[in-house]
């Protein structure tokens, strides 16, 4: 009893042991795989852009009389613009190389499923969303027909030309505001929103929970290629451990 408890126990341990070797290694590869794309893309990038500006403005300060202070802020500026620039593009760089990495093929069934699936919702919900937004036009044209609009009483503004724009168009403001945030016409647009949300989710849910198990697939597929001889070693002592008595 003591004896297959005891190994229970270092079996357990050798599973953490190896378990946590296993992760490691995953998520140094999980890095790298995004890092090194990321930091290549960043690099090329941001130094085209970089030696573009530096010689563009260079160029462009040689004909003119310059402060000398601007030669030294130059690079700096081209510098900071060039990586502002550079650096949502090696992201996104980065993780689609990451996530072929992970994933492999598998990783495009998101990219063309969910805009299709987005597209094929909002095609079938179309006649609902057409209802819902002239419900909207309809709200908007009945509180506007019995409101007394502010400009009606200002029409002798308009002969001061130009300047009257000046005090009509914050008048005209007012008026619109007041028909936007009236009962029925939030009530209207809270229907098209709802309506909207609708036939978002109908594309959404499908083809993100098929998308999910495609890519997940693709990587526990590429997973397992991986770390084949770890994952069959899980429950095999490692060489530090002391052996236990059969």
């Amino acid at each position: 009893m003591d004896d297959a408890l005891s190994r229970a126990k270092q079996t357990g341990k050798n599973v953490a042991k190896n378990s946590w070797t296993v992760f490691k290694a995953e998520l140094r590869f999980v890095l790298a795989s995004f890092f090194r794309p990321f930091g290549k893309t960043l690099l090329v990038v941001g130094g085209l852009l970089f030696a573009f500006l530096m010689v563009a403005c260079v160029d462009g300060m040689r004909s003119e009389g310059t402060d000398p202070l601007m030669w030294v802020v130059l690079p700096f500026f081209a510098l900071f613009y060039a990586l502002t620039v550079a650096f949502p593009i090696a992201t996104v760089g980065g993780a689609l190389r990451a996530a072929w990495t992970l994933s492999g093929p598998w990783v495009l069934v998101p990219v063309f499923i969910i805009p299709l699936a987005l597209v094929i919702s909002f095609w079938l919900m179309s006649s609902p969303l057409e209802h819902a937004g002239v419900g909207v036009a309809e709200a908007c044209m009945q509180v506007g027909s019995e409101r007394h609009w502010l400009l009606e009483g200002m029409g002798h503004v308009g002969h001061a030309g130009p300047v009257a724009l000046v005090i009509l168009l914050p008048v005209l403001l007012i008026d619109l505001g007041a028909i936007l945030f009236s009962g029925p016409v939030l009530a209207a647009l809270a229907w098209l929103l709802f309506m909207f949300v609708i036939a978002a989710l109908l594309g959404l849910i499908p083809s993100g929970i098929a998308s999910f198990l495609a890519v997940t697939l693709g990587y526990v597929r590429r997973f397992r290629r991986r770390h084949g001889d770890k994952l069959a070693r899980l429950h095999e002592p490692s060489a530090s451990d002391p052996p236990t008595s059969p």
